[in-house]
């Protein structure tokens, strides 16, 4: 069988990262990765940077991956005429993955990304004649305003609680109208890998887990049975490989979520992490309250419809997030299901591995709606926290804030985590 050859689009972001991750471990391809940079060599050291943490990746990168500097906002990816002519002749499967996923995000940035991107890749990969699969990374809040089960090959919803809803199925619209051997699929909220952890910011549920382990958000208003539509990375990342092999895959769309009784309830998630951090950083969190306000659900839509870019504030991180943290949506997985099989995973046994890692790279501090990062009065260690944490010699005194190293990070918020 001749080898394959993937293109991958979004390599330097948390889901791009993990599916070359996954090629490597289960095929022999060769994988072209494009990233944004000036020359082929700017390219290969920026991904090196990016994957530093990595040794397998970092020791991939010349040999099975092969990094080409591009643009996915420009014709042709921007792509020098040697690596164009290599990619065009030898490319097998693409994985669409770049994607521009911030809420507050202007409408310009969002189309320019997610629709006008889609386009140049789309139009690329229609001059592969090698090419057996196209695979689009969607999301599944392009069911947008509808609610109940949705099914995988129903159509998108018509109106959206976000303009990035709106971006993504226009360009979900824009690559179904093309003749590329096509599998769409529609990941739910990504968080981190369930075995290291990584990720590559902390947005969406990690954001509202910073401000209750900060002491920040005494009320939760949502109902304590509220599902959180939370899916790892890594099994995302499997199965868009799975399913980029199969042959009966094409044509076909693809739900990546968890099932709907496999998703944590917001009370069970808040008393998980409570216990956590009691276990394992010695504070007690203050339990916020739950109380069920559904009217968010439209302030949040109403907020996220302006087109220009939104101020990142704790206010208007958490107003874009509403539609997301009151989710009626039941995604239907028959056909991952059935192609993939079963989801296994347990969110309380990779719950765990997530904050560590968040607790070990800036989880909480530098961003921009932090107030300078106090610590919390609410978070403390089994008490009140003494003046001179090392008086007594040991690192028990130790506050929430000295577990986490000092990185920037971001204040921004997106119903995915690529």
């Amino acid at each position: 069988m001749a080898q394959h050859h993937f293109f991958i689009t979004g390599a330097t972001g948390l889901l791009g990262t993990e599916v070359v991750a996954q090629l490597l471990q289960v095929t022999d391809a060769i994988i072209h990765v494009v990233v944004k940079a000036r020359s082929n060599a700017e390219a290969e050291q920026r991904l090196l940077s990016l994957w530093c943490d990595d040794p397998v990746l970092t020791a991939s990168v010349g040999r099975r991956v092969l990094p080409v500097a591009g643009d996915i906002t420009i014709e042709n990816l921007a792509l020098d005429d040697d690596s164009l002519r290599l990619i065009l002749s030898t490319t097998t499967h693409v994985v669409h993955c770049a994607a521009e996923t911030g809420v507050q995000k202007s409408k310009d940035e969002l189309w320019k990304i997610n629709v006008e991107g889609t386009r140049h890749v789309a139009q690329l990969a229609g001059s592969m004649p090698l090419l057996q699969r196209f695979v689009y990374v969607s999301t599944a809040y392009v069911a947008g305003t509808r609610s109940g089960l949705i099914r995988e090959e129903e159509p998108m919803g018509t109106h959206f609680y976000s303009l990035y809803e709106q971006s993504k199925a226009e360009a979900e619209r824009l690559v179904r109208g093309t003749s590329l051997p096509l599998t769409v699929c529609r990941p739910g909220m990504i968080v981190g890998n369930t075995v290291t952890g990584r990720t590559r910011n902390f947005i969406t549920v990690y954001y509202v887990l910073k401000l209750m382990l900060m002491g920040r958000l005494p009320l939760l208003p949502v109902s304590k049975r509220q599902k959180v539509n939370v899916v790892p990375v890594d099994y995302v990342a499997q199965q868009i490989v799975t399913l980029a092999l199969a042959p009966e895959a094409a044509g076909m769309t693809f739900h990546l979520t968890a099932p709907a009784n496999e998703l944590p309830q917001v009370g069970e998630l808040v008393d998980e992490v409570r216990l956590w951090a009691r276990e394992n950083l010695r504070v007690t969190v203050a339990k916020p309250f739950c109380l069920y306000l559904p009217f968010l659900r439209a302030l949040g839509k109403r907020y996220n419809a302006g087109t220009a870019a939104k101020s990142r504030n704790m206010a208007s991180n958490l107003t874009a997030l509403m539609p997301y943290f009151l989710d009626d949506h039941v995604f239907d997985r028959t056909n991952t299901d059935r192609l993939t099989g079963k989801y296994s995973l347990q969110w309380r046994n990779f719950l765990p591995v997530l904050l560590a890692f968040a607790c070990r790279h800036n989880f909480m501090r530098n961003a921009k709606d932090t107030d300078r990062q106090r610590p919390p009065a609410t978070a403390t260690r089994r008490g009140r926290l003494p003046k001179d944490p090392d008086a007594h010699g040991n690192q028990q005194g130790r506050d929430l804030h000295r577990h986490v190293e000092r990185r920037p990070s971001r204040g921004d918020a997106a119903p995915d985590g690529r």
